[in-house]
């Protein structure tokens, strides 16, 4: 989905052609945006100010991933981590729901294997 984006943006004629490895221009200078900048300046208004920067962005996008059972390699691949354990110790946060959820279908599996009643 973000491929096919990014090649609409790049295909648009209001914007000057892309040189390098930049994607973004700004708005003045037509060069290349400072990232630094946009995480300030630009993103905020557009999530009512709850903005924590990129490192919180890329955890947030993990913990989403995970809560839509994507597997742990997948987000791992995602987030380009080279050790997985940097992916599930600080880009994955447990959901509660799908802990008790998860409990339940183990609950319910031990009762059909087992014939244990409770």
């Amino acid at each position: 989905m973000l491929r096919e984006i990014l090649a609409k943006y790049k295909a648009n004629k209001e914007f000057p052609p892309v040189e390098g490895d930049w994607i973004f221009y700004g708005q003045k200078e037509k060069k290349p945006i400072d990232m630094d900048n946009l995480s300030r300046r630009d993103i905020p208004q557009y999530i009512n100010g709850n903005w924590r920067g990129w490192h919180s962005f890329r955890r947030g996008l993990g913990t989403r991933l995970n809560d839509m059972g994507v597997d742990a390699v997948d987000i791992q691949s995602i987030l380009r981590h080279a050790n997985i354990a940097t992916t599930l110790a600080y880009y994955t946060f447990p959901n509660p729901e799908k802990a008790k959820a998860g409990l339940k279908k183990l609950t319910e599996a031990v009762r059909k294997k087992y014939g244990v009643k409770v």
